[in-house]
């Protein structure tokens, strides 16, 4: 959807409870530049821990694997992610998720 809007990708940022190598987007083989490792490079979306972007944000943050934050980190994680989009956030989650999390 967001490439169907022309929306550029560098300012989308997907923020996750873990590296991108233990991410779902990993494992869907969804390519991003990761912050601190990554120099910036074509038109691809960043990636970072929720920990890790603590003080900066992006005009769109996707925030994914919320299956995977712990009890006991989900009310700072939750907060951190969703305060970091300027414009658009978006937080995917598994039906069971949501259930828990109404």
């Amino acid at each position: 959807k967001l490439k169907a809007e022309k929306v550029a990708m560098k300012e989308v940022t997907f923020l996750a409870p873990k590296k991108y190598r233990n991410s779902g987007l990993y494992e869907a083989g969804i390519e991003v530049m990761e912050l601190g490792v990554d120099e910036e490079k074509e038109n691809l979306p960043w990636f970072a821990t929720i920990q890790g972007y603590k003080g900066l944000d992006s005009k769109i943050v996707i925030l994914c694997d919320v299956d995977d934050i712990l009890e006991k980190n989900y009310s700072r994680f939750i907060y951190i992610a969703a305060t970091r989009a300027r414009t658009l956030l978006y937080i995917v989650g598994s039906e069971e998720f949501w259930k828990n999390h109404k």
